[in-house]
């Protein structure tokens, strides 16, 4: 066996070893990010601005230290089998596309292939890299058709507080003055009623809050999961599944193909590197393809969770939904400017890039335990 585990494939894995591993790291992986999952949705869902520390310490206060674990069980029945369809997906993909690459000539570098740079150069490099953006889009796709339904709900918990006001006696503003910012309802999803002037809307929402908070202050999975069939039916299990693969396919792409690009350009300037200690290689290159990605990615994060948290009950925010993913883009612009699509990056920095490596080194780590060479 090579010192350098990089070159394991598809091929090379036994399935179940490889699943059972990927599911401990996935299970660790949560519990250790979802607080910071959690105060991103708050800050990306709240409609002033309001810095991270300022929702930590609201939650803190108001929930103790489980406000900040607000829906992991429901996430975690998503992100479990998400996850290993998501990698599952994109070592197929990327199996299949490195082989239609080699059918038509092109040959696909690996690591430790330094004979095929020489013969082909930046083809080789380019045909990599390619595969590697289709493979993480097609995963992500895949994964999302598993973990959509668990992230609605689990954010649905995590915004559960935030959307009930403290003090529910909100002074109405008159219509003259519906224009003008009012702080204290931008908490609110249904802006779009007070910005077009419907304060019977607003009125009915704060009604509907009211009879909410005092019944179920803190509903269950179950409850939620019956409230959007009910309202929505399936269908709404999946609402901004589109705006979730606008989002999060693409970050996908990048993600993969920067790590992999990384990884190589890592080995080919500092071999000692991959050879002496290839954690390192995996940790740095992770890191890297985590930042890029999350940086390119938030403002359709934002619009992202913006529209799957709307209340399918309030007639205005109805419209946004019907509306959609880009309506809902333009519309933040539009009212709270372009800074408003840099919300929640903090907090998504602060778990994708550390996340981003760790997450990469227990990709190779679960690959390196499931394989069939450990065996010779």
């Amino acid at each position: 066996m090579d010192d350098n585990d990089d070159d394991i494939c598809w091929e090379d894995l036994h399935k179940p070893t490889y699943l059972f591993y990927s599911g401990l790291f996935v299970l660790s992986y949560e519990t250790v990010f979802y607080p910071l999952e959690c105060l991103k949705t708050r800050q990306q869902f709240a409609r002033e601005s309001l810095t991270t520390s300022s929702i930590a310490m609201d939650i803190y206060r108001n929930e103790g230290m489980r406000g900040f674990f607000r829906g992991f069980g429901a996430a975690l029945c998503g992100s479990l089998p998400g996850q290993m369809a998501y990698f599952g997906s994109y070592e197929l993909a990327k199996h299949a596309c490195f082989r239609i690459a080699e059918h038509l000539s092109f040959p696909v570098l690996t690591t430790n292939n330094q004979a095929a740079q020489t013969r082909s150069g930046t083809t080789s490099s380019s045909s990599r890299f390619i595969s590697n953006l289709f493979a993480g889009f097609f995963a992500d796709m895949v994964c999302l058709l598993v973990h959509t339904p668990a992230d609605i709900i689990a954010q649905r918990h995590m915004i559960a507080t935030a959307k009930l006001p403290l003090n529910l006696s909100v002074n109405i503003p008159e219509r003259a003055s519906m224009n003008s910012r009012v702080p204290h309802l931008h908490s609110n999803p249904s802006l779009f009623a007070i910005v077009s002037g419907n304060t019977q809307a607003v009125e009915t929402q704060i009604k509907q809050i009211s009879s909410v908070s005092a019944s179920n202050h803190h509903p269950t999975t179950q409850q939620l999961f019956r409230e959007i069939v009910r309202y929505e039916g399936v269908r709404g299990l999946y609402r901004g599944y589109w705006a979730s693969v606008v989002t999060y396919a693409p970050s996908s792409a990048i993600w993969f193909a920067m790590y992999e690009l990384s990884k190589f350009e890592l080995s080919a300037r500092c071999p000692s590197i991959s050879k002496e200690d290839p954690t390192m290689n995996h940790l740095i290159s992770g890191a890297t393809s985590g930042f890029v990605a999350t940086v390119l990615m938030n403002p359709f994060d934002v619009a992202k969770t913006r529209l799957q948290t709307l209340d399918a009950r309030v007639a205005a925010d109805v419209e946004m939904i019907r509306r959609g993913f880009f309506a809902m883009m333009a519309w933040t612009v539009k009212n709270e400017g372009v800074t408003a699509l840099l919300k929640g990056l903090g907090p998504r920095l602060w778990f994708s890039v550390p996340g981003s490596a760790i997450t990469f080194a227990g990709y190779e780590w679960a690959k390196s335990m499931a394989s069939f060479r450990n065996d010779d």
